[in-house]
């Protein structure tokens, strides 16, 4: 329950620190005394939405803390805190700058707005007079439904596989739109391939065809010039060889005389065997010289083939035309490697959708076994509100899968005799719509044990007797759970176990809200304020003792 809520610098709060009682609080104050102020600063550590304009003029920051028991059987709550050195207390802190800049604690450790919102909703429901509203909501009312069958569990599970099943969807979606826009390619790049891999391209294959045809195109001149080189070496009259060979002849001669030159000798006879080698080699390429017309069509084929091919790709070279096939052959291999994730992708989708139907079945199967329930308790508690002739039907119908399951859900009310139940939300009066929220929060409240629930004037369009009952409604929540109320009527005010006043101080040179926990003197003059004004009578005063000393426990 909350404990203790401490703020400092927040819109017109100065410095506030106050503590809570079990059982039944009220809060009462004056119209504009600043008790939207305490809900607005409580909405912080809650995790709700806060900006620089929460900060109070000439601070620096404001600081909302929110100080909370927890009890030995709530094992929910301290396994989602385990994290954060709690022992008997949550602390929910939040500081908002000036500059805009929010940071959020639990028990001193830093965590962002999302974790605070999950710790704060196992905690406490500020129920509000606008949001009256939810119960329009349908996703609000198979809250209600599961809260009270007790579907966590089922609904986390379904929930599981929902999220499965939907990221699976996306990914069959996209693969399958992937797929659509390749396909349009295929075929083409598979007519490519299939070309490129029947011209059997080999890595060197055209500069070696292009040298050979070279060859062929200037065989008979080629064949001269071999021809030529040739008798240069081996002419027996003037050839090189032949001088050579008698240079080495006259060096031997002198070498009788002096041996240096017999060595001199022995090295031109040495290139003189090398041009030798050279000359026969040159014999050799000058006789394999052939015109061949037919090998020249060949190979001028071969090359206007790869050419070709070339000046389609936009390519260079052959190296580029293999590189192109090998790219090719790759995407081609892609596209039916993702037509397999595909197949896998739509039997995954299958089973997903299959267990989704199992869930979602077993969760419809459990909230159609306590509607009646629910109906039954609504109507018990409507006709005790001053709704004698009130009807209640909730309507479960199969629908699309949604993060709720695959449930539609209506709650009908009608509150006159003979009367056809109809949505709740459009017939029911403002009077009418904060006593079913009521009988609501109270079921939810029984059923979910919620350590702290916040009525924020959700009496409003109540009065009367009718107030009262609202007030007993409220004090019975309470025998289960903390009930914080704050309200503008007498008959609720004075069914509390705790009264706290909010008020509103002039100080030199600001005007500042503040709170406070009444006395029982304090109390009745507040209550005799709330029913006939400013500087009540001492018949409202007596009134008030009367209202006080009739709570209905």
């Amino acid at each position: 329950m909350l404990k203790r809520l401490f703020i400092s610098d927040y819109a017109l709060i100065e410095k506030l620190d106050i503590d809570f009682s079990e059982g039944f609080n009220v809060i009462t104050g004056e119209t504009g005394a600043g008790k939207s102020i305490i809900m607005g600063a409580l909405s912080l550590v809650m995790g709700g939405r806060g900006d620089a304009s929460a900060v109070r003029k000439g601070a620096k920051k404001c600081v909302v803390e929110a100080e909370f028991s927890i009890g030995e059987e709530d094992d929910d709550l301290r396994e989602m805190t385990s994290d954060f050195d709690v022992e008997d207390m949550v602390i929910l802190r939040r500081e908002m700058t000036a500059q805009g800049k929010s940071r959020a604690f639990v028990n001193d450790t830093p965590v962002s707005l999302q974790v605070m919102k999950s710790v704060s909703s196992e905690i406490i429901d500020i129920h509000s007079q606008h949001q009256n509203l939810l119960i329009e909501r349908k996703d609000f009312q198979l809250n209600v439904i599961d809260i009270v069958a007790g579907n966590e569990k089922e609904l986390a599970e379904y929930q599981k596989i929902y999220k499965q099943y939907i990221e699976t969807g996306k990914r069959l979606d996209l693969l399958k739109a992937e797929i659509e826009a390749s396909e349009r390619e295929r075929e083409y790049d598979e007519f490519q391939f299939k070309q490129l891999e029947e011209a059997k391209l080999v890595e060197g294959e055209q500069e070696s065809l292009e040298e050979e045809q070279s060859r062929l195109e200037h065989a008979e001149e080629i064949k001269g010039e071999l021809c030529a080189a040739s008798n240069l070496m081996c002419e027996e009259a003037s050839g090189i060889l032949t001088q050579l060979k008698e240079c080495v002849q006259r060096l031997r001669k002198a070498g009788k005389y002096v041996d240096s030159f017999n060595g001199l000798a022995d090295d031109i006879n040495e290139r003189y065997m090398d041009i030798r080698e050279m000359a026969s080699d040159v014999e050799r390429q000058m006789n394999d010289i052939v015109t061949d017309d037919v090998r020249k069509s060949q190979v001028d084929e071969r090359l206007s083939e790869l050419y070709t091919l070339e000046q389609k790709h936009k390519v260079k070279d052959c190296g580029e035309l293999i590189a192109l096939q090998h790219e090719l052959e790759q995407k081609i291999k892609s596209i039916n490697i993702r037509d397999e994730e595909l197949q896998w992708l739509s039997v995954e989708y299958g089973k997903c959708k299959k267990v989704l139907e199992e869930k979602a079945n077993i969760l419809s199967g459990r909230r159609k076994q306590v509607i009646g329930e629910i109906g039954e308790k609504m109507v018990g508690r409507l006709v005790y509100l001053g709704i004698p002739n009130a009807k209640v039907e909730i309507i479960i119908s199969e629908g699309d899968y949604g993060v709720y399951g695959a449930d539609e859900v209506e709650i009908r009310f009608a509150a006159n005799k003979n009367a056809t139940p109809q949505n709740i939300g459009k017939i029911a009066s403002g009077g009418e719509m904060a006593r079913v929220m009521l009988t609501l929060k109270a079921l939810m409240a029984e059923k979910r044990g919620l350590q702290t629930i916040i009525f924020d004037e959700i009496d409003t369009g109540v009065s009367g007797e009718m107030a009262g009952r609202m007030g007993e409604v409220m004090q019975q929540v309470a025998l289960s759970s903390q009930v914080i109320a704050i309200t503008h009527l007498p008959q609720i005010a004075a069914q509390g176990d705790t009264h706290y006043k909010v008020y509103k101080e002039d100080q030199a040179e600001s005007t500042v809200t503040n709170i406070r926990r009444l006395a029982t003197a304090e109390r009745e003059y507040e209550i005799a304020e709330m029913l006939s004004g400013k500087n009540p009578s001492e018949t409202a005063i007596l009134a008030a003792k009367e209202l006080l000393n009739g709570k209905r426990g």
